[in-house]
């Protein structure tokens, strides 16, 4: 058996140092070739399959996620109120949405959780250096008292812990004090059925100053 090999691995299943960097520049050379085809198309799963990562080709992907997961939805009874009716069903009722969130806790207080948050962590600081800088001088205006931390959020008006979210970080000072809910429908990170109930209870609440 010859390692380093693509054969070795398949055939004869090592799984030496060696196969990796075999196996890694075999498939890039594979995606290289099928993208630089004639028969590659933008905004289509084989389009995202041999590496391409446009805004069509995202969609595609999406779309198709979404779909079969409708198709679930409609063909088998969800168990709702547990972490497979959020992945694999893609359910997001409260039910679902509350067995995922008590996952996580639990999965970020296991050693692994707290390697892959310490991981994050590193990742975010070198990619975005000017969010850290930012929050890193909200938080040493909080300690020396030229900020203060509310415990309304200006957007939905709940009586929760707040986050300093920030329009421009070259303005680290200038935030707006959000929930964490109304932070990410800020940033656009909720799903579409959450962000619409998010947007009804801001607009309901009627203290949201948009900038």
């Amino acid at each position: 058996m010859k390692h380093g090999s693509v054969s070795a691995y398949s055939n004869g299943g090592c799984r030496c140092a060696p196969y990796k960097e075999a196996g890694l520049s075999y498939q890039r050379e594979r995606r290289r070739i099928r993208f630089e085809s004639d028969a590659f198309v933008h905004g289509t799963i084989n389009g995202y399959k041999v590496g391409c990562r446009c805004l069509d080709c995202r969609a595609a992907v999406l779309s198709t996620v979404q779909a079969r997961a409708a198709k679930r939805l409609a063909e088998d009874s969800i168990d709702h109120g547990t972490v497979n009716g959020y992945t694999s069903y893609r359910c997001r009722c409260d039910n679902c949405l509350a067995a995922m969130r008590s996952w996580k806790q639990q999965y970020a207080q296991t050693p692994s959780g707290k390697a892959t948050q310490q991981r994050a962590a590193r990742n975010a600081r070198k990619q975005h250096p000017e969010k850290q800088k930012a929050r890193a001088k909200v938080g040493y205006a909080i300690r020396r008292g030229d900020l203060v931390r509310p415990n309304v959020c200006e957007w939905c008006g709940d009586e929760v812990y707040t986050e300093a979210s920030h329009t421009d970080y070259a303005k680290p000072l200038d935030v707006e004090w959000l929930c964490k809910e109304c932070h990410r429908y800020k940033d656009g990170l909720l799903s579409e059925q959450r962000a619409i109930r998010r947007a009804a209870k801001i607009a309901d609440a009627g203290v949201a100053n948009l900038r």
